[in-house]
């Protein structure tokens, strides 16, 4: 980071796990001052994304499965999820799986329209610790394992990564004559008396917040714009 008058450094403040990251990645999209060529749209972050995708979309299942009574025909499904191992999935090696991508698909969306399933989600969607976006996720478990699938914004927006380093956008400055930068410092509290203004994320969480995080995201950048002109 550079000390010149010209450059106005914004960091995205706020609990673990407030959203941060997805305001930042909307942030990226909407308001990034050049027509960069975003994350998920570069060929090896496409491949993560989708590998991250996968894996978080089968341990959330894996998950919600530890709550449930099943029948047979359901159990032998869950018992084929559930013998996954770490290492296969950090691979994406399922090729013992039967019919690979599609039975692994197969079988979370039959488990997934299970109402004993759904129940259980319901019942403890807070004591399961699902990702928020669990449900996004489950239910799009046949367009997400498909052969040449790729991340849409919408999925690289909410896909859950854990924030390491600091990540930095150039934003639209609407004229103003300096350079508005956003950074998602994670927990790096040191970093944040480096900037010049910091906005306070404090998102709702739970079952169903997309509607939520896209006023949410207006209101933070509606905040950063005020600080410009305070500033």
């Amino acid at each position: 980071m550079t000390d010149e008058p010209s450059e106005f450094r914004i960091a995205l403040v706020g609990c673990g796990e407030a959203g941060k990251t997805t305001i930042f990645k909307q942030a990226r999209l909407k308001f990034a001052a050049q027509k960069e060529k975003h994350v998920h749209n570069d060929t090896n972050h496409r491949q993560i994304i989708r590998q991250n995708i996968r894996y978080n979309l089968i341990l959330t299942i894996r998950t919600i499965l530890t709550k449930c009574t099943l029948t047979d025909e359901h159990r032998e499904r869950a018992n084929r999820i559930l013998a996954i191992t770490e290492d296969e999935l950090m691979q994406k090696d399922f090729s013992k799986y039967p019919g690979d991508n599609d039975g692994i698909s197969k079988d979370i969306r039959l488990l997934w329209k299970e109402s004993n399933v759904k129940q259980v989600v319901s019942k403890h969607y807070s004591s399961l610790h699902l990702l928020d976006n669990a449900k996004f996720f489950l239910d799009a478990t046949h367009r997400v394992f498909r052969d040449g699938y790729t991340a849409n914004e919408d999925d690289y927006v909410r896909d859950y990564v854990p924030t390491s380093g600091i990540n930095r956008v150039d934003l639209l400055s609407f004229g103003l004559r300096r350079t508005v930068r956003l950074y998602d410092t994670g927990g790096q509290r040191s970093e944040r008396r480096k900037v010049n203004s910091t906005v306070n994320v404090n998102m709702y969480s739970g079952e169903n917040y997309s509607r939520v995080e896209i006023e949410h995201t207006s209101f933070v950048m509606l905040s950063i714009w005020q600080s410009l002109i305070q500033n």
